[in-house]
């Protein structure tokens, strides 16, 4: 089995950079049902915006598991058809209104859409990567949701980053350490590699919480971090960076860097798919008995 936790079809929401030099993304079914056969997916989530593009897919590919989140750009009087599995928010994506774009993770009106979805609904949150005081679009606004919402399962988009920089630039003392791109990637790996810690440990503490790895560039800082954990699965992104970087290059960067088996791939997908396939109560269900039996604190998930 492969699973790609992070494919997008059709037209995907700007940003507001992207409406200044008039930049557009569109990927067609065609090309997303070539890339599936291409890289013997069993398994992949796929964000779109319209139900004719689920159906589509769907008819294309009866023999993968085809698990579809909507883009939802403006949440107020949103519709999500029934063949949607939940939904995708975005920080930076989607104009609502004249100038602004994205959704304000710690704004009262998310907390409030977000409680009216059904039951087992998966919510697919991005996440910018700065950890500055100011972003908001981190692992710990995922787990105050998760937790208010314990029946809803929600999945971290770029492990907690999508900054593209995966490595730490080399320093010499003292000198180096005052050069301004120096000081500039150093900030920015500090600061990426931060929320990516973050956010696997919202997931390792809470069961309705997973992570997306999409991407893994290179053996640095991030693939090292998912290696220590259990709750997360490869995602590509594609077409972003022109699947550069997919899940058939992630699983060989973790081959070479970490000496996974092909055995230990397969457990990487199956627990990816097992969190998909799994109801909210039964993961907090399952968190709950291995507590009590492996590590004798139970008593944390009482109540919830």
């Amino acid at each position: 089995m492969r699973l790609d936790i992070h494919l997008n079809v059709g037209n995907i929401p700007l940003s507001y950079k992207q409406t200044l030099n008039g930049k557009e993304m569109f990927t067609p079914v065609s090309q997303i049902v070539e890339y599936v056969k291409a890289q013997n997916l069993t398994h992949a989530v796929i964000l779109c915006i319209t139900e004719d593009e689920a159906v589509s897919l769907r008819a294309s590919l009866p023999y993968v598991k085809l698990y579809f989140l909507k883009w939802i750009t403006n949440l107020q009087g949103s519709i999500i058809e029934d063949i949607f599995d939940g939904i995708c928010i975005h920080s930076h994506r989607g104009q609502k209104t004249d100038g602004i774009f994205g959704n304000d993770y710690s704004a009262g009106y998310v907390t409030k859409f977000l409680k009216t979805l059904k039951k087992d609904s998966i919510v697919c949150v991005h996440t910018q990567g700065s950890a500055g005081v100011e972003n908001k679009s981190r692992g710990l606004a995922v787990a105050k949701w998760a937790i208010k919402m314990p029946d809803i399962k929600f999945l971290i988009e770029h492990a907690g980053s999508y900054i593209m920089q995966e490595f730490y630039p080399a320093l010499r003392i003292p000198e180096d350490r005052y050069k301004g791109a120096a000081m500039g990637f150093l900030s920015s790996a500090v600061g990426s590699e931060v929320c990516i810690a973050e956010a696997l440990l919202v997931a390792e503490r809470l069961p309705n919480v997973f992570v997306d790895s999409s991407i893994v560039i290179t053996n640095m800082y991030k693939s090292q971090r998912l290696n220590a954990s259990s709750k997360w699965a490869f995602g590509s992104d594609y077409p972003f960076e022109k699947g550069l970087y997919s899940v058939a290059t992630q699983e060989r960067t973790f081959a070479r860097k970490f000496g996974y088996s092909d055995s230990k791939l397969q457990e990487v997908h199956r627990r990816g798919i097992h969190w998909l396939d799994s109801t909210a109560a039964d993961l907090w269900e399952e968190e709950f008995n291995k507590a009590l039996v492996t590590e004798g604190k139970a008593h944390l998930y009482q109540g919830l």
